[in-house]
């Protein structure tokens, strides 16, 4: 019997959508992970792309941020929780961007230390590994829009390191 491509390709879709968060406008905990540089923009003053994992597990990008320009109270740091009301970002087709209302951001205690070990946040990010390789993120992009992800690469086969002067 001949196999429905659409059907097979949706349930895919709603499998690999499972766990993220809710479309509508609600308050959602972060785990900051990553911040991108600010960078200028006429609609926003200025950008700074952030994304994070929620405590489902699922990574999402926070997009836009004008980070410089909020209260010195809600700057957040890489490695730390946040609580953010957020909306799905309509005018992205990724499925994992949501628009923040950067009023609402709340510092939730300090960023996971690493000064002693890097366990914590080993256990807060290892788990979040569903793909296998870059190109299974992008396959997972094609089919569902999910654009962020990580995975643990095969092989290293150099490694580079320069003074920043």
């Amino acid at each position: 019997m001949p196999s429905n491509d659409s059907s097979e390709r949706t349930t895919q879709t709603q499998s690999a959508l499972a766990g993220y968060p809710n479309l509508a406008f609600h308050e959602e905990k972060v785990l900051i992970v990553v911040k991108t540089y600010p960078h200028p923009s006429t609609k926003y003053k200025e950008i700074v792309c952030t994304a994070g994992v929620t405590e489902q597990g699922k990574w999402i990008r926070l997009y836009p941020i004008d980070y410089r320009y909020l209260e010195h109270a809600k700057w957040y740091k890489k490695y730390q929780w946040v609580n953010v009301t957020i909306e799905k970002n309509q005018e992205d087709f990724r499925v994992d961007s949501y628009r923040p209302d950067t009023q609402s951001i709340k510092t939730l205690g300090d960023p996971i230390d690493t000064r002693r070990n890097w366990e914590a946040r080993k256990n807060l990010i290892l788990p979040t590994i569903t793909f296998n390789s870059l190109e299974e993120i992008q396959d997972a992009y094609k089919s569902s829009g999910i654009s962020l992800g990580i995975f643990k690469p095969k092989v290293i086969e150099d490694f580079v390191m320069e003074a920043n002067l």
